[in-house]
């Protein structure tokens, strides 16, 4: 399987004279799409999957109230549903996909369905898991000092800004 990913990097000097990431976006189309579906196939899974982790990002996860400070579920997750359950559509001949051996549009949809379930539930019974290893072996939490003093200075010994 290919990732077809494309990442916009914004990096800025600090005044200590490294360079620094200051944000990343990034726009995901996951599965076989960029090999199977078609350039046309995948610009469409690339702008359907825009919008829609766009959507999730800004409307649904402040709607739900989740914590996803990185928007990663909003693009990764999202997007790559997206792209695993749209490349069963486009893969189809007809739209300029390779095809696959014996393809019904609706069954390969189907058993794309069904690998993005096994994937989800594979991903979270396994953060879940290692989830709770980590909470026995040291904690989730930092004391309410070191979250009132600020986890750069409590953490990693720095403040991260001097205003």
């Amino acid at each position: 399987m290919s990732q077809v990913d494309g990442n916009y990097d914004c990096v800025t000097k600090s005044p200590m004279g490294d360079q620094k990431s200051v944000f990343t976006v990034n726009s995901n189309g996951d599965s076989f799409t960029g090999q199977n579906a078609g350039a046309m196939g995948s610009l469409v899974l690339g702008l359907v999957a825009g919008v829609i982790c766009f959507f999730f990002c800004t409307t649904v996860k402040n709607a739900l109230g989740y914590d996803d400070s990185l928007d990663v579920f909003g693009i990764h997750g999202v997007g790559g549903i997206i792209g695993s359950i749209g490349t069963g559509i486009f893969v189809a001949p007809a739209l300029g996909g390779v095809g696959v051996a014996d393809y019904a549009m609706g069954e390969q949809v189907w058993k794309q369905f069904v690998a993005v379930v096994v994937a989800v539930l594979w991903s979270g019974v396994g953060s879940f898991i290692l989830y709770k290893i980590v909470d026995v072996v040291v904690g989730l939490r930092v004391t309410s000092d070191q979250e009132r003093e600020g986890l750069d200075i409590a953490e990693h010994g720095e403040r991260a800004y001097n205003i």
